[in-house]
């Protein structure tokens, strides 16, 4: 094509430059602000932490003398952005139909690309195909993803294999007088904070007519003390005061439509720390007036339990109770948990924990808690084995 290579880069003699750059860390974008870009390529674009280094890299797509600008991302199914990018391309509309985005005045498209969109690599290299399904490991998942582009399935993350949302998402119904309800908590102020509200069932009949194991938990309520911007999650920066006095006022409404006082529950071992002079957050809640309990915080126990419980609700069946094991269902009014997770990706090296570079493992953290501590009489225990 009449390109040279160089350093890092490939030219043409009349001026064209095509630089390979590198970004390690999200803040490294900053490195390239000022630069005039007319064309900007991702590679292997999943397996970044956040797509705020993405977007902040589009303000420099720009060009003095009117060259088409484009932003250009490529990768595969999976990776920490798989339900980002899903949202944001493959969902709103089938491949290769452009979607207007009327906020930026600008086009944005699907282009799948798949092996058999390539002959000649399969001429050329015939044992490629196989390579890739020995890659997978049985992953079938995985292998669809590779070989088929299938953004819908599970890639590997910690619920994703087991979440159904037409068997674990309920609609909300009156609480009965004799289930248990608590709370559960991760404490955030820069980050996001997690308040999730539970009922736990006595193995008596549900007003849906539905008779669920004992000990089977519903989360009825919650609150995500978030910014609302999936690409660039922050927290409220709220104080535990602050923080008590809206639980105060969600837990008032809980008390006006079920008739049921809540209880304490498990919370972030952290909330306890202390500081130099004896303070903890844990007693600022108890000063306004919220007490909580302490969360076993053995992670991979817990993200064991978690799964144990989503598969029990996806393998319940109703009205025997006695053959069942008790599971955990979601009121679908509680939007941000059905959001976040099921996209909780597993740490690649600690694959019995989540990684913990993603932004929002909040609500899984909350979640963890209160399935993998045993409620006592009094409170919480022991760790369920």
């Amino acid at each position: 094509m009449g390109y040279r290579y160089g350093k890092r880069r490939w030219s043409r003699p009349e001026g064209a430059n095509i630089r390979l750059r590198a970004m390690k860390y999200d803040r490294d974008a900053a490195k390239y602000m000022g630069n005039s870009i007319s064309w900007l390529d991702f590679d292997e674009v999943q397996n970044w932490s956040s797509p705020k280094p993405l977007n902040k890299l589009r303000a420099i797509l720009r060009s003095p003398y009117g060259v088409p600008c484009r932003l250009l991302l490529m990768g595969n199914p999976g990776g920490l952005l798989h339900n980002y990018l899903k949202g944001r391309y493959i969902d709103p509309a089938p491949p290769f139909t452009p979607i207007y985005d009327k906020e930026t005045d600008s086009w944005r498209v699907f282009i799948p690309s798949l092996l058999t969109d390539t002959p000649q690599l399969a001429e050329n290299d015939p044992g490629y195909r196989n390579r890739i399904i020995a890659a997978a490991v049985g992953d079938q998942a995985l292998l669809d993803a590779w070989l088929y582009g299938k953004w819908e399935l599970g890639h590997g993350g910690m619920f994703d294999d087991i979440w159904d949302e037409s068997k674990h998402v309920v609609e909300p119904f009156k609480i009965p007088a004799s289930w248990y309800v608590d709370r559960s908590f991760d404490w955030g102020s820069s980050s996001p904070f997690v308040v999730l509200w539970w009922a736990e069932s006595d193995g008596t009949t549900a007003p849906n007519g539905v008779t669920y194991p004992r000990g089977t938990l519903f989360l009825i309520h919650e609150w995500y003390g978030w910014n609302g911007i999936p690409e660039d999650v922050k927290g409220l920066l709220l104080q535990p005061e602050e923080i008590a006095a809206g639980m105060k006022t969600r837990e008032a409404d809980i008390l006006a439509f079920h008739g049921l006082r809540v209880r304490p529950g498990p919370a972030d071992p952290s909330i306890k720390n202390e500081g130099k002079k004896g303070h903890s957050f844990k007693l600022d809640f108890e000063k306004a007036g919220i007490r909580w309990t302490e969360a076993n915080n053995d992670r991979p126990q817990g993200w064991g339990q978690c799964r144990k419980r989503l598969l029990a609700a996806k393998n319940f069946v109703d009205q025997t109770p006695e053959g069942d094991q008790p599971g955990v269902f979601v009121f679908s009014t509680c939007r941000q948990f059905i959001r976040v997770v099921p996209a909780t990706p597993r740490d690649e090296v600690k694959r019995d924990d989540v990684d913990t570079k993603w932004g929002e493992d909040h609500i899984p953290d909350a979640y963890r808690y209160r399935v993998a501590t045993k409620r006592g009489r009094f409170g919480v225990s022991e760790v369920l084995i």
